[in-house]
């Protein structure tokens, strides 16, 4: 009887062969319905996370074996210098935003002519900029409050210049500029995780959801010591080593952790902080990203990665280019000297010293972009990853370039090396 089981069991078995494809083929060739295959890859997603948790956690593991503190905290107490000074210009500048409210407030009322406010809503902007730094400059802060502080300050410049952009349109439309101030949505707009202004307000959620809340925070603690560790323990010895590395040396020790720093801060900028606005201020469109990872060109990237600032540029840049008789190539151009212009603003405040490297890096991508499309020609798989391939290649090699220029330069002088 158990001999008849078991022929019975294996018979059973063995009838099961069908024709098909290995799972990850099957995967690779979307015959699994995506939630299934999310599914299905869920271990190999805590494999992941497990490899990049020991990865970074061996160095902290030998240091507490040897008796030694598990991290080098001597670099959170340089970053940390300043910070009181840092936080008070952050609240300053928020509250700056409201002048740029002020200006057609008082132009609306007929205290102010229009091209007055004009001239001083370019000078407020143009200050914006200056202000902080002046202040950086002034206090001696490190690149990572500076950093910090440029970026906000750019934030909400580019949050004022579209509301006072939106509402002058909207005035040319012929509707009154009374009607369309609002003080209560203009608070709500500085607060909120958005750059381009609406008069018509945004979509609201009903409720702050806790448990989402208290797992973004988690996140986030977990990517900022993801991110400390990468500093210090992978970047930091290159540059202890500036004086005696090539920038060749330099660039091919930095590409993976520079990499790798560069999607930790992706995720806890645009998973976390704003999901954590948008979540704080009811904001109900989540839609921070697209799916940039797979990417075939890069104007697909610019578009995808920080839709924020897409949707500003769009706006406020490429349709002003149009209109003033830009061909869309034209357009895209200047959108992306604009950008590139506006980010190179940023290192050279953060890192005191004004320089061409990002400028250069990003106006490369006009004639790559044209390449990336010319071999997507013809549509096919095997084109689309080894197009996939090299903007990925671009993505690691392209931060250790930046870091190697602007931050190992920076290091070299700020340590009187040759």
């Amino acid at each position: 009887m158990l001999v008849e089981n078991e022929t019975k069991s294996t018979h059973k078995r063995a009838t099961s062969y069908i024709a098909r494809d290995t799972l990850l083929d099957q995967l690779r060739n979307q015959q699994i319905p995506c939630q299934e295959a999310f599914d299905t890859l869920f271990g190999i997603q805590n494999l992941l996370w497990l490899i990049v948790a020991l990865a970074l956690l061996r160095i902290p593991v030998l240091r507490l074996l040897r008796g030694q503190s598990p991290v080098d905290l001597g670099f959170l107490e340089w970053s940390l210098e300043g910070y009181r000074g840092t936080l008070i210009m952050f609240v300053f500048m928020m509250w700056s935003c409201y002048l740029f409210y002020l200006l057609h407030w008082l132009n609306a009322k007929g205290v102010l002519h229009v091209r007055l406010a004009d001239v001083l809503f370019r000078l407020m902007s143009l200050l914006m900029l200056i202000l902080p730094f002046k202040w950086i400059s002034f206090r001696g802060l490190s690149p990572v409050p500076s950093f910090f502080l440029v970026l906000q300050a750019h934030s909400f410049f580019l949050k004022s210049f579209s509301f006072y952009s939106v509402i002058a349109s909207a005035e040319e439309d012929g509707t009154a500029k009374e009607e369309l101030l609002n003080l209560r949505n203009f608070s709500y707009f500085i607060l909120a995780p958005t750059l381009v202004y609406r008069t018509k307000g945004y979509p609201k959620s009903d409720k702050i959801r806790i448990g989402f809340l208290l797992m973004q925070i988690l996140r986030g603690l977990g990517l900022l010591a993801v991110i400390y560790l990468i500093i210090t323990e992978q970047m930091l010895p290159v540059f202890y080593k500036a004086g005696k590395l090539s920038l060749l040396e330099s660039i091919v020790l930095l590409t993976l952790p520079a990499g790798s720093l560069y999607l930790a801060l992706f995720f806890i900028t645009f998973e976390v902080a704003l999901n954590i606005f948008a979540e704080v201020t009811f904001f109900a469109d989540h839609y921070f990203y697209e799916d940039w990872w797979n990417s075939l060109s890069y104007d697909e990237f610019s578009r995808k990665w920080n839709r924020p600032v897409h949707e500003w540029l769009a706006q406020h840049v490429y349709k002003r280019a149009r209109i003033r008789g830009f061909s869309r190539m034209g357009g895209i151009a200047y959108t992306t000297l604009f950008s590139a212009i506006f980010h190179e603003i940023i290192l050279a405040i953060t890192f005191g010293k004004f320089r061409l490297y990002m400028t250069m890096m990003m106006m490369l991508q006009i004639p790559l972009m044209f390449g990336m499309k010319l071999i997507m020609r013809k549509d096919s798989l095997v084109r689309k990853r080894i197009v996939n391939t090299f903007f990925w290649f671009g993505m690691f090699i392209g931060p250790a370039i930046l870091i190697t220029f602007n931050v190992y330069d920076w290091y070299i002088q700020s340590s009187g090396l040759n």
